[in-house]
C-alpha cells in the first residue's frame, strides 16, 4: 500500500521496492558517483557487496518487510534511492536509512520532490515522526535535512567498523 500511495504522489516519477538480486547494479551505479558521500566513512573504496548489504540490512528487532529500499526512476532511469524502516525507533515513527540523489539531478529538487512524495504517504499511513542520522561534518546534508523541516535532537557516535567510530547527528520531524 505504501508505494501504491507513493505512485499516487509522484508527480511523473515511477516509484518501485527495489530488488537486490535485480536492481543492485543499478544502486551500485548511483551510488559510485557519490565519492565524497562514501569517502566521509572511512570504508574505502564503494563496493556493490557493500550496497548489496544495505539493501537488505534493517535494525534489531525488525523484519525485511519492513524495510522499504526504493528506487524512484524519471523516463525509465533510476535516479534516487529512498531507504525507509517502517515503525522504528517505535511505532508510528519511519527510520530514513539514506536518501541518494543521481549526481546528474542534484540542486534540481529532486531529493526535494522524493522527501515531499514520501512524507505525504507515510503520513497517509499513520506515521507520525521521521527520524534519521547524519555525519555530523556534512554540513550539505544537515542544511537539506533542515530545509525539509528536520531539526538536529542530538550528537552520538557511532561504530562504522572495529576500532573506527565517527560523530553522528540524530535528527528528526514531524510529518
Amino acid at each position: 500500500m505504501l508505494i501504491a500511495r507513493m505512485e499516487f504522489f509522484s508527480d511523473g516519477l515511477d516509484v518501485k521496492q527495489l530488488d537486490v538480486k535485480q536492481d543492485v547494479n543499478e544502486v551500485f551505479e548511483l551510488q559510485k558517483k557519490h565519492t565524497n558521500y562514501h569517502q566521509q566513512f572511512n570504508l574505502g573504496v564503494l563496493t556493490k557487496g557493500q550496497v548489496e548489504a544495505e539493501m537488505v540490512n534493517f535494525p534489531k528487532n525488525k523484519t525485511l518487510e519492513d524495510k522499504f529500499y526504493l528506487g524512484f526512476y524519471q523516463s525509465g532511469i533510476l535516479i534516487a534511492v529512498l531507504d525507509l524502516v517502517l515503525d522504528y525507533p517505535k511505532a508510528n515513527c519511519v527510520w530514513i536509512g539514506l536518501l541518494i540523489v543521481d549526481t546528474a539531478k542534484l540542486c534540481t529538487g529532486i531529493g526535494t520532490n522524493v522527501w515531499e512524495i514520501a512524507k505525504q504517504a507515510l503520513k497517509r499511513e499513520g506515521y507520525t515522526k521521521a527520524l534519521l542520522a547524519i555525519p555530523a561534518s556534512d554540513e550539505r546534508a544537515q542544511s537539506f535535512w533542515q530545509k525539509q523541516s528536520f531539526k538536529e535532537q542530538q550528537v552520538f557516535q557511532m561504530d562504522l567498523k572495529k576500532g573506527v567510530t565517527m560523530p553522528f547527528k540524530l535528527m528528526k520531524s514531524e510529518l
